[in-house]
């Protein structure tokens, strides 16, 4: 059919791969992917969520341990903005939540958010994110009531971050996020 776009998936995986293979070379296979997802970081002083310079394609990925990296799992963002890749190793002691539209988690360093535009893409990444969360702690047994500990402000957090994505911080309006709605 004339005016038909087909587009190959499998190619279009390779080429993901090779390009994720660049930023690390042990990356085994994609296991689930968005076209876009953009970053924004709690700041649990001033209860505040901050877009930061970071988004692009989003990526689960299967990899394969080495001594000096043993993690099996990974969050990239391959990032538009600027040369700086985002890259989350995933461990059972993540504390991960889906708040629609976003995937909020919150490691021992950070609470981070990743907004996705399109739903399908990321309840596929937290389907993904979920099961290998879940596979981790079974691996190393980490009892289930502190698998998934709710951080305090994780209400709040996710309130305010939808809030402010849909244009009610007045704070923040240099950070675009009104064309995200």
């Amino acid at each position: 059919m004339a005016g038909t776009l087909q587009i190959d998936i499998n190619k279009l995986q390779n080429e993901s791969l090779n390009i994720l293979r660049k930023t690390d070379p042990t990356i085994i296979k994609v296991l689930a992917n968005a076209s876009h997802a953009a970053n924004y970081s709690f700041h649990q002083a001033t209860n505040e969520w901050k877009k930061r310079d970071i988004e692009g394609p989003f990526f689960v990925v299967e990899r394969k341990a080495t001594q000096q990296n043993p993690n099996i799992y990974a969050m990239i963002v391959l990032n538009r903005l600027n040369a700086n890749n985002y890259v989350q190793y995933l461990n059972p002691t993540i504390n991960f939540q889906v708040s629609d539209p976003y995937i909020i988690f919150r490691t021992q360093q950070e609470t981070i958010g990743f907004w996705f535009g399109i739903a399908n893409e990321r309840n596929a990444i937290a389907n993904i994110v979920q099961g290998v969360l879940q596979n981790l702690a079974i691996r190393s047994r980490i009892p289930p009531q502190q698998q998934q500990i709710a951080w305090q402000g994780s209400e709040n957090a996710s309130q305010h971050l939808l809030s402010m994505i849909k244009g009610g911080n007045n704070n923040n309006r240099d950070n675009k996020n009104e064309s995200r709605n």
